[in-house]
């Protein structure tokens, strides 16, 4: 079976200061740390393959001991999600070590920083997100090769319906 070659990114979109959108490329086997959305709100939708989640509860304030893991699940393509931090925590990975995947992410408000969590003690780290391009302009970040990056898009004229 021939495979489909999957551009490597990650991109991000970022209008008018209201929300990121993101686009993942998830490589065989590949996942994120859990993490938080930093009082974001967070929506996926696969586009390609299938990815997993997995739901975390918060860790004690003293982060010693096991996170307690509360559900996961396969999302397939077409399929959408929803978390914020009311939620908890969660992990996303691909599972399959034949295909790639790629998501869309919406995160509202957007931001820059997250923290992630060591599954085995609760500690958490802050890390900043690094864009593998922004605005339609590769950044100079360091990434090995096929690791997931972010790609920020800037559509100058988009407008959005008040709510």
């Amino acid at each position: 079976k021939r495979r489909k070659r999957i551009f490597e990114c990650p991109n991000t979109v970022k209008i008018k200061h209201f929300f990121n959108l993101m686009i993942l490329c998830w490589g065989e086997g590949h996942g994120s740390s859990i993490h938080d959305h930093t009082d974001s709100h967070c929506f996926m939708k696969i586009l390609q393959g299938n990815l997993k989640e997995t739901l975390f509860e918060w860790p004690e304030k003293k982060g010693n001991g096991e996170m307690t893991k509360k559900s996961e699940r396969v999302l397939r393509e077409n399929q959408c999600a929803y978390i914020n931090d009311s939620i908890g925590l969660h992990r996303v990975e691909n599972i399959s070590h034949t295909e790639s995947a790629v998501s869309l992410h919406l995160y509202s408000p957007p931001f820059d920083s997250c923290n992630t969590f060591d599954q085995r003690t609760g500690h958490k780290h802050k890390v900043k997100m690094t864009f593998y391009s922004q605005f339609g302009e590769r950044t100079l970040c360091n990434l090995l090769p096929n690791t997931t990056r972010f790609v920020n898009l800037h559509l100058p004229h988009m407008e959005f319906p008040a709510l």
